[in-house]
């Protein structure tokens, strides 16, 4: 009768664990202050000509976070600050290193002054309590600061190295990259096994449409895991990105998978661990090149960690 009686018992509390619903939501508490340190790593190989030419880029920063305001509606202000940056580009054409905090290893290509410009440099955003980015500014100023430190006279090559550093570092690249753990919060309460998806247009150099399923699979210790498996596809409505004197249209399909740690009380992401992995083509066009049309792949890696 014993065993029976601590076997219903468990039954009963395994049940209530399983069915226990937390609410996903953004709930940080006012002046809280932490660092994240952001990791991405992409691999592009691009075939021109039946010859491969793989490019390396490596991204590292370190942005402290501070709560500046939190709305009656649950809005959070944030103010965040740029305190590390590591750059490694590697192409068959050049390599560039920027490391602030090793400097010796810096590039002698000026990119070292373009980048010092910005350490230090602070950004304001405003999410909603679903993780939904509202605003953000400052990325013009920053933007200002490293083409101040670009060198050399040519109008035209700056307007170029502008329009690449905006696909890194503007708007719509700053909301990519805070977007990736912030705008994945179901819209109600669930439960260990619960799944949904958010759908989201990635603009900048390539852009694309991503549909993304998130499954809780865990909670623990006053942390929920979740599972993240999504499609990639390309934005039938991109534009192109001119550079060099060329129009560049990217058609590119794949996939998203990776694992992510959010803090049960405070919605945020403590811990991920995010891959993309996509093929497809390359239109090239242009007086210089005609009409070429090349295979491309890309695998991209990022990871996010608070400390």
């Amino acid at each position: 009768m014993r065993i029976y009686s601590f076997l219903l018992l468990f039954v009963v509390l395994f049940s209530c664990k399983s069915t226990k619903k937390i609410n996903l939501q953004l709930d940080l508490p006012l002046k809280d202050k932490f660092m994240y340190a952001i990791h991405t790593q992409s691999e592009v190989n691009v075939n021109v000509m039946n010859m491969d030419q793989k490019t390396i880029s490596i991204q590292n920063y370190d942005v402290e976070y501070e709560v500046s305001d939190k709305k009656e509606n649950g809005d959070l202000a944030f103010t965040t600050t740029i305190k590390d940056v590591q750059i490694e580009q590697i192409s068959p054409m050049f390599t560039s290193i920027y490391n602030s905090k090793e400097p010796e290893k810096n590039s002698e290509d000026g990119t070292a002054d373009m980048y010092n410009a910005i350490l230090g440099h602070q950004l304001q955003m405003v999410l909603s309590k679903t993780g939904k980015l509202l605003s953000i500014n400052g990325n013009s100023e920053m933007l200002d600061k490293m083409m101040e430190k670009v060198q050399g006279n040519d109008l035209m090559s700056k307007e170029q190295f502008k329009a690449s550093m905006e696909s890194q570092f503007g708007d719509k690249a700053m909301a990519k990259s805070f977007g990736g753990v912030t705008q994945i919060y179901p819209s109600t309460a669930v439960k260990i096994g619960d799944t949904w998806t958010k759908s989201d247009t990635l603009d900048g150099t390539i852009s694309l449409i991503t549909y993304t399923t998130y499954t809780l699979t865990e909670i623990k210790e006053g942390k929920a895991y979740l599972n993240v498996n999504g499609t990639i596809s390309p934005n039938p409505n991109a534009k192109g990105v001119d550079m060099m004197g060329m129009k560049m249209r990217y058609n590119l399909e794949g996939t998203q998978t990776g694992t992510m740690i959010l803090d049960e009380k405070t919605g945020w992401v403590d811990d991920a661990e995010l891959t993309q992995e996509t093929s497809g083509t390359i239109n090239m066009s242009g007086e210089m090149v005609g009409n070429m049309e090349s295979a491309m792949s890309m695998t991209t890696i990022t990871t996010y960690k608070r400390s």
